[in-house]
């Protein structure tokens, strides 16, 4: 089911719409703050989380573009989007990643890249966010921080997510998953596979054991 095409035709369009629905939430809560009356239920929002949370290449609020905000709120089990470079779809697996890892104990993130290095990149754009962000994300990051892996105590203080970026080789069969970001699929290029069998008999196969999670999941 297609959710929503942007063409150069309607892109203004699209454009404004979005900047609209998006003002509108930053307007909401930044209204809610200065009264002191927080309904703190609006963070399970990425879009509203990241604004008040993390911050951009200039050092302010993160806000969202409008396809990106329906993009990380979207429910669908299976979510494709294609879209030209350097429109922010890094920025979102970033933002979709962390938020989720803090907002769901015990979370798996996966996020299946074209390569390694590139999937060193994510996660260093990862930890730039988290390391810019308005809260100290110093007190959550667990023991296990490297190049492909980072660990989130949980608020909890007892369980921990953790996010893996990893490329697409078998090695993905190790982990369960409560959240996969496939990135650059179209670029992949797997030994013995096509794209399509890879997605399915691996990626797919991950979320068997927690995709009827329903007490913590937010996805």
């Amino acid at each position: 089911m297609l959710i929503e095409s942007i063409t150069e035709e309607n892109f203004e369009v699209k454009r404004i719409e979005g900047i609209n629905v998006v003002n509108q939430k930053f307007k909401q809560i930044d209204r809610q703050l200065y009264h002191n009356e927080v309904n703190y239920f609006l963070f399970l929002d990425p879009t509203v989380w990241a604004y008040k949370v993390l911050k951009d290449k200039q050092d302010k609020p993160l806000r969202l573009r409008g396809f990106q905000d329906k993009i990380l709120n979207d429910k669908h089990p299976i979510i494709i989007i294609a879209g030209a470079n350097q429109v922010g779809k890094t920025f979102s697996i970033a933002v979709k990643a962390i938020h989720h890892a803090l907002h769901v104990n015990n979370a798996s993130i996966l996020i299946i890249s074209r390569s390694q290095d590139q999937a060193f990149f994510i996660l260093d754009e990862i930890k730039l966010l988290m390391q810019a962000a308005n809260i100290p994300f110093s007190d959550v990051i667990g023991k296990v921080e490297n190049r492909t892996e980072l660990h989130i105590t949980n608020s909890n203080k007892i369980g921990v997510s953790v996010i893996r970026c990893l490329p697409p080789t078998l090695s993905v069969y190790a982990y369960p998953a409560t959240l996969i970001i496939c990135d650059e699929i179209g670029f992949w290029e797997i030994d013995g596979m096509s794209q399509a069998e890879f997605f399915y008999k691996v990626i797919m196969s991950r979320i068997n054991e927690t995709k009827n999670w329903t007490k913590n999941c937010i996805c």
